[in-house]
């Protein structure tokens, strides 16, 4: 029997496939935002991509095995020839997979990522609306959209409530509204501030804390209550969730939440 060698693995991860895929991510990550994207996301991004899609590929040669070894198309593939053993095979799939994960983290769900990282930054359309740690995200989101995001979390104990979606619609980065891009969305929108055509201040509301929005500002409203719940939905009951701090990654690059 024939010794595996690097080509066999690279064939395990259908490099064609992987490179369309690529192709398409890098695409669509250049329409989602305008300008420049961000080369850490370009690059780590469609990394992380890249492994957890030849992971899936290498998990299909161990599915069809047996069906390949039939086919005259496939049946020279290294798991159906036995040059990569199916223990191999799975190695290698988890090692890519786990690489892939550790490289590529998304969530929109604020209580899983508070339980990974120490400092959160929330993002919308390319806008870093929110940053902070773990236990402000957590305890004490400012920012509308953030709110949104927790009230996106549904509950698995206690009475079944309905979930409060965002309303409206994320608009197209070819045409982003004037000021906030979020403004359209928001149920806190101020005419003539926060449409204005001009960058949105980011205020350092505590220490290390931080939110990109007018509420916050001195061009609000004196008499508004900026504490008050969005949407007319409750804060989010701290005995559901609950932030891990993590000392040894204090230093780490946050994690980044984009568009719901």
């Amino acid at each position: 029997m024939e010794r595996a060698t690097w080509r066999d693995y690279k064939e395990l991860t259908k490099p064609n496939v992987v490179a369309l895929m690529i192709l398409t991510s890098a695409i669509g990550m250049f329409m989602a935002v305008p300008g420049m994207v961000p080369l850490n996301a370009l690059i780590l991004g469609n990394l992380g991509i890249a492994l957890c899609a030849g992971a899936a590929a290498a998990v299909n040669h161990l599915v069809d095995q047996r069906v390949d070894q039939r086919m005259a198309r496939t049946r020279n593939r290294p798991v159906a020839q036995g040059r990569v053993g199916t223990q191999e095979a799975v190695v290698f799939a988890v090692v890519l997979g786990g690489l892939g994960m550790a490289i590529l983290l998304i969530s929109h769900n604020l209580a899983v990522v508070s339980e990974m990282a120490n400092d959160i930054a929330v993002m919308y359309l390319g806008k870093r609306m929110e940053y902070g740690t773990n236990v402000q995200i957590f305890e004490n989101p400012l920012h509308p959209y953030t709110w949104g995001l927790w009230q996106s979390i549904p509950k698995v104990d206690g009475p079944l409530e309905k979930l409060e979606p965002i309303p409206g619609t994320v608009p197209s980065p070819r045409d982003l509204p004037p000021g906030c891009v979020f403004s359209e969305r928001c149920a806190h929108f101020m005419p003539g501030i926060c449409d204005v055509p001009l960058p949105v201040p980011e205020v350092e509301v505590e220490p290390g804390h931080y939110v990109r929005c007018y509420l916050y500002t001195d061009q609000a409203p004196a008499t508004l209550d900026r504490g008050r719940p969005i949407m007319g939905v409750a804060k989010p009951d701290s005995s559901d969730w609950r932030p891990v701090n993590h000392p040894d990654t204090a230093e780490r690059p946050i994690v980044e939440i984009r568009n719901l």
